[in-house]
């Protein structure tokens, strides 16, 4: 049924019908596709029941006459928080009801800056002819307008009295799965299970967030707040947290960029950074005058100089791990600045589901982040300080070292055949506890194949033969069987022909590349 929204009347077959198109080009499923459709669209739609009206107004007036934002976002309180946010002195700026939409544009303005520079650096590495450095500085021009544009927006967010957890939570959100929806569009990087799963499960966490959250702050009681015994403990704790972090930053400059202690340190210190200025933004409803003039100057100098220590970051420290860690870090001190400094346990009803919802939100956000294994970092430093043989990788690694010298004390087929296992039993430990990644293991391949002085590989073509992709790939398509057969010397291609193929783990005896196959030059692929 047709949904009206202010003055406008919006269909929804049609329009998720035509936002689950695009995302079939990229992998996702439909189904989750409507996910990510439902919850782009949720925040705009008041949580009533279904015996209300279809009606579902932006803006209220009140009997006194005074026109004010309707919620978008109903809270446990109901009702109450409505009048609470409406008491605030942040209605001088905007409705609190806006700071989600907002924190969703938001990150809609980084996920598009971010990728355009990334895009562009993409093509340029395809193409044989790279752009100008005047359409370079057009691109980085372009890119720094749109963080500019989101970083005002979400300021104004915070400004607004929106609960800064909440508010920061939907914009991380909102720009990771932006983000994961343009670079598979784009198709910049590929974004396995792991990543897809976790991004999603990360915008439904926050989705139950803006319902779970507190109530937007009473500037009545600022002050008061921010001279609690618990608040002045909480902020020199943050304030040595930094000191402590811009040490070993200085100390760990020259450090690989994928050295943890360096990694944790740009991450503290970048987090704690951003989450003052996400909580100084929403203070900004409550001041006047020259106070807030002076707020809003120190506010600037503390965001540029933050803007500067993210834009090198990334370059010193190892992106897939820093990115998804500072992201953790910061929502982590947002959650709790706002339980100790604006006192948001008053206003929540029911703390475990909303503790949760963030716990939920900080392991998605790791589930996303296939590149990054806490527990095997912690299992590998485990493993260095401890004798080699206590480990299962440790024996893997001893048992290939002895069938090694037994094969060169003995030059028997059993001995060769006992190192190709002890050989594949290292490497499938390895990759299990990611000692080994998917691209050393493919490096190790090539190398092998270059030591070869033939540059077809029989080991190659058996191992397509056995792998269940290639063994489907040619019964449907016999052409590239053809292809296959026409880049094999005759003699390899009598092995390869004479051999059956495993399936399931049994041998099967007809192969797929067989002899009275016809070679077409025309055919390769």
């Amino acid at each position: 049924s047709p949904c009206v929204l202010g003055r406008r009347t919006f269909h929804w077959p049609p329009l998720v019908a035509a936002s689950a198109m695009a995302p079939r080009r990229c992998g996702l499923s439909p189904a989750a596709a409507a996910v990510m459709v439902a919850l782009a669209l949720a925040p705009w739609v008041e949580a009533s029941s279904a015996a209300e009206a279809p009606v579902i107004p932006l803006i209220s007036e009140k009997p006194s006459g005074a026109v004010a934002a309707a919620p978008l976002f109903m809270s446990n309180s109901g009702k109450k928080d409505e009048e609470a946010a409406h008491k605030s002195g942040h209605l001088k700026f905007l409705s609190p009801a806006l700071g989600v939409p907002m924190a969703v544009v938001t990150g809609l303005f980084y996920a598009a800056a971010a990728n355009l520079a990334s895009y562009v650096s993409a093509q340029d590495a395809k193409r044989d002819m790279p752009r100008s450095k005047r359409q370079h500085f057009l691109v980085d021009f372009i890119s720094l307008c749109g963080w500019i544009v989101g970083g005002l927006i979400i300021t104004a967010a915070y400004a607004s009295g929106a609960p800064v957890p909440v508010a920061n939570a939907t914009m991380v959100a909102t720009n990771l799965v932006a983000n994961m929806f343009l670079q598979m569009v784009l198709r910049i990087t590929y974004y396995n299970k792991s990543m897809q799963v976790g991004t999603i499960i990360f915008a439904v966490a926050v989705y139950q967030l803006a319902y779970l959250g507190p109530a937007p702050h009473d500037d009545a009681s600022l002050a008061m707040m921010l001279q609690t015994p618990s608040s002045c403990a909480w902020f020199l704790a943050l304030l040595g947290a930094g000191a402590i972090s811009g040490f070993a930053i200085v100390a760990t400059l020259n450090a690989a960029h994928d050295s943890f202690p360096k990694i944790l340190a740009w991450a503290v210190l970048i987090s704690i950074l951003g989450a003052g200025t996400d909580n100084a933004a929403a203070c900004f409803g409550m001041l006047e005058g020259w106070v807030l003039i002076l707020s809003m100057f120190f506010y600037g100098c503390v965001a540029l100089v933050l803007l500067m220590l993210s834009a090198k970051a990334p370059a010193l420290c190892d992106a897939a791990m820093y990115v998804p860690l500072q992201l953790c870090i910061q929502m982590l001190i947002n959650m709790l600045t706002g339980l100790i400094v604006w006192k948001d346990g008053a206003t929540i009803k029911q703390m475990p589901p909303y503790l949760a919802s963030f716990s939920v939100c900080i392991l998605s956000v790791y589930l996303a982040s296939s590149n990054l294994d806490l527990f095997a970092g912690i299992h590998q430093w485990h493993m260095r300080r401890r004798p080699l043989a206590k480990s299962s990788f440790g024996k893997a690694v001893l048992e290939l070292l002895a069938c090694w010298q037994q094969e060169q004390a003995q030059s028997a087929p059993d001995s060769e055949e006992d190192t190709a296992d002890a050989l594949e039993t290292m490497l499938n430990v390895g990759l299990d506890r990611n000692i080994f990644a998917p691209p050393d293991v493919s490096r190790l391949a090539a190398e092998l194949q270059k030591k070869r002085g033939s540059p077809v590989s029989l080991e190659v073509v058996q191992w397509m033969q056995d792998t269940a992709f290639f063994r489907q790939y040619i019964t449907g398509h016999p052409e590239f069987a053809k292809a296959l057969k026409t880049a094999m010397p005759p003699e390899l291609l009598t092995h390869v022909t004479q051999r059956s193929i495993v399936v399931d783990g049994k041998p099967n005896s007809k192969p797929l590349i067989d002899e009275d196959t016809e070679t077409d030059d025309d055919s390769t692929e």
